[in-house]
């Protein structure tokens, strides 16, 4: 904090009194006060350092030899930052910290990838940039890029240099699925950095948490329904062929679980009683019930297997069919 140039013409009487202003001269805009007044009583002796003006005091002594002229060029005192802004030694420390996984329901066993990506949108440079993660379980060791220095592991921190303004680190690796009953894998990022301000003093940072949650889908096994249905054709006389068809899907839940209905056809092609070759077509449908509530039909597979047909002198005819409904 420079005091301004006083200049007294003598030293009168056994002390002096000089009214000086004393102003914060700082390199961008000051806080609160820019500036203050301060008067100084001078005696003569030695000059000492006076610690009240780091204080703000408005009246500070300082001792002067004795003299028939002095002047006071500047005296630099060190000032304590009165508030904390943009405008500090230490300018505003901005960073985002995300972590996002490649599903966000697995089954045990499958491979989930993880990406933590720290971005600097301060206005200086971040040195020591480190990346931790609390995962407890699951970690590919040779999937995480960048690869871990020596001692380094996801919970320590992966180094991963300097970050200037604007800059972003990303790190990626793989965990295979494993859940403690139904309980979702569940795991916190976060980053570590140092920097530097401009008064050459070092500061430590740590951004905020990030977690991610991957929930666990049931371990499916196929289900299975046998399908039989009767329908009587007046005209019939041979059976050519017959098939199932797919006419569609109606899922409802509710809180016991998801009930699924089926709906197929059946075309029949045959020979009638005069000779000619016709067709009859036959829809219906089938409920599946008992179904996880998490039930999704978009990831599974329905099919019909099986088919048979048999047809009597009488034109009944009797088709048999399974459905199978078992991961895409």
């Amino acid at each position: 904090m420079p005091i301004q140039t006083c200049r007294p013409s003598a030293c009168r009487g056994p002390w002096a009194e000089l009214c000086c202003h004393i102003g914060l001269e700082c390199s961008r805009a000051v806080c609160h006060a820019d500036a203050r007044g301060c008067c100084l009583a001078l005696s003569p002796g030695a000059v000492t350092a006076d610690a009240a003006l780091c204080e703000g005091a408005r009246t500070s002594h300082i001792t002067l030899p004795a003299c028939t002229e002095y002047v006071m060029e500047q005296l630099d005192l060190p000032v304590a930052p009165f508030c904390r802004t943009a405008d500090d030694p230490l300018p505003c420390i901005y960073t985002t910290t995300t972590k996002r996984a490649s599903a966000c329901a697995v089954r045990a066993g499958e491979i989930v990838t993880y990406q933590i990506r720290f971005t600097n949108h301060s206005s200086i440079q971040l040195d020591m940039v480190c990346i931790c993660d609390d995962i407890s379980e699951g970690v590919i060791p040779s999937s995480i890029r960048p690869a871990p220095g020596p001692g380094e592991t996801l919970k320590t921190g992966i180094a991963m240099g300097k970050l200037g303004p604007g800059q972003s680190a990303v790190l990626t690796y793989d965990v295979a699925a494993s859940f403690a009953g139904s309980q979702p894998m569940a795991s916190r990022a976060w980053a570590q950095y140092r920097c530097t301000d401009h008064c050459g003093y070092t500061h430590w940072g740590t951004s905020g948490c990030r977690s991610c949650a991957v929930f666990r889908l049931p371990d499916w096994r196929p289900v299975c329904r046998c399908v039989w249905r009767q329908f009587s054709i007046r005209d019939f006389s041979r059976l050519r062929y017959f098939y199932v068809y797919h006419r569609g899907v109606d899922c409802f839940k509710n809180s016991c679980g998801c009930n699924l209905v089926i709906k197929f056809g059946i075309a029949v092609k045959y020979i009638d009683c005069h000779g000619e070759k016709r067709g009859r077509f036959f829809e219906d449908s089938v409920q599946i019930t008992d179904l996880a509530a998490d039930f999704d039909p978009s990831e599974f597979r329905i099919r019909f297997t099986d088919p048979t047909c048999e047809a009597d002198d009488l034109g009944l005819i009797t088709a048999r069919f399974r459905v199978t409904i078992s991961p895409d």
